[in-house]
């Protein structure tokens, strides 16, 4: 039988070095490419070229969702509102919903509307309700419009023609909010006759006022062609605006897009430097991606130190896949002092938030016992933790273990990931980021 120290190499060899024959798509996916993501959680999804999977499918989508994807928030939302790949929450359904609803997504915002007007995961309040489906009804959406008639029909938002005219006064006095909202109400012939050309006038005037929402329908406008030809460039540039006026959300967005080259060309450096403006400002995504593009040297000059200290911000937060890429740094040196009792500390912070990478990498250094206690059991358990995901190939590693690996251990590992499978299952256990 071969030794234990031997099956220790072979397991380290295939969890550090191979990912098994993952295809571009999922390559493309796992270095962050937004598009990519959402194309592979729609895979999962339906079952294309993939095991069906619902918890992989929302982790990708979740991925892309925290990029700044539109879609990808709305799906992520209508997925915690159903428990598809997920533990049911409606709390997190209305953050993820609200995200997509101030990126000018007309379902997210009718949705959105909905949880108000039924007090689902959130306090019910009618007017938040109103509001959404007016701006849903301002972007096409029949049915929304005819909640908000039905609403003031109940008398529980009040008069629609009084709400127009203390809108539009507030608007002339120059308030970018009551602006946006007097432009809805144009859209929507709501308090007023229908006027698309009002419409454009008092979004505009709030759009220069960086008026978040504003800025969001304009360039949803412009993107998808609603009202006017389709002009990428003309939607970007209310992006740039919003991110210029030191929005966080806007900028990481807006980096993001130059880094695809998605209405603009495509360029490395204003990408980093629309990604350390939100950085700067604590936003943990691109806190993160601008993390990997000080360790590729992309946009950037290479520097294995910034790359470490953006992860280290984001991992404080709760980033998984920053808590990883971490915990990898210090486990080579790579930018920071090597330390695997460091290295260990945050492969486990990733682990523990469903990283499959993490568990991996858990799990290895578990079984040879390096900066922690070696503990075969739990090595079993974090690997076959790992392989729950699709995005890692630990098959090889499990069966090295089972072979060299005792009964006991192996039991008592199984054991430990059912556990920890059960304790997560409301979370999406290994699929969570």
């Amino acid at each position: 039988m071969r030794s234990t120290r031997f099956a220790c190499w072979m397991v380290m060899a295939l969890v550090l070095t191979g990912c098994g024959d993952l295809d571009r798509l999922r390559a493309k996916a796992w270095l962050g490419g937004m598009d990519s993501r959402l194309e592979l959680a729609g895979r999962y999804a339906v079952g294309e070229g993939v095991d069906r999977n619902e918890k992989d499918a929302t982790y990708w989508y979740r991925k892309a969702a925290e990029q700044g994807n539109a879609g990808g928030q709305l799906i992520l939302g209508i997925r915690y509102l159903a428990g598809v790949g997920v533990g049911k929450d409606p709390a997190q359904a209305t953050e993820w919903l609200e995200r997509a609803a101030v990126q000018g997504i007309p379902e997210a915002m009718v949705r959105l509307g909905g949880l108000y007007l039924g007090g689902t995961g959130v306090q019910q309040d009618y007017g938040r309700a109103s509001l959404w489906f007016e701006r849903a009804a301002a972007l096409g959406r029949a049915d929304a419009g005819e909640v908000v008639r039905k609403l003031h029909l109940a008398g529980v938002v009040g008069d629609p023609v009084e709400i127009a005219e203390s809108y539009r006064l507030r608007a002339e006095e120059g308030d970018a909010e009551a602006q946006f909202m007097t432009a809805i109400f144009y859209d929507r012939g709501l308090g007023v006759t229908a006027d698309p050309g009002e419409t454009m006038v008092w979004v505009e005037r709030a759009a220069e006022q960086d008026h978040p929402m504003a800025l969001a329908f304009l360039a949803n406008v412009y993107s998808s062609g609603l009202s006017v030809p389709v002009d990428n460039e003309r939607a970007v540039y209310f992006l740039l605006r919003s991110a210029e006026g030191g929005y966080a959300g806007s900028q990481y967005s807006l980096g993001d897009a130059y880094r695809k080259g998605l209405g603009v060309e495509a360029d490395s450096e204003q990408a980093a430097y629309w990604f350390r403006q939100a950085a700067d400002s604590g936003h943990v995504f691109a806190q993160r991606d601008l993390g990997a593009l000080y360790s590729l040297g992309q946009g950037v000059p290479q520097d294995f130190g910034e790359a470490a200290r953006l992860w280290e911000a984001a991992a404080r937060q709760g980033e998984s896949s920053a808590q990883h890429d971490l915990g990898a740094s210090y486990a080579a040196g790579r930018g920071v002092a090597q330390d695997i009792v460091e290295a260990v500390r945050w492969y486990r912070a990733s682990a523990e938030n469903g990283n499959p990478f993490g568990q991996a990498k858990l799990g290895a250094v578990l079984l040879r016992g390096e900066g922690v206690p070696a503990d075969p059991a739990r090595s079993f358990m974090w690997l076959s933790l790992a392989g729950d995901s699709e995005e890692i190939d630990v098959a090889n590693a499990l069966e090295v273990l089972r072979t060299e690996l005792s009964a006991e251990h192996v039991a008592e590992g199984a054991e430990l990931a059912a556990a920890w499978r059960e304790r997560h299952a409301g979370s999406g256990g290994a699929a969570s980021p």
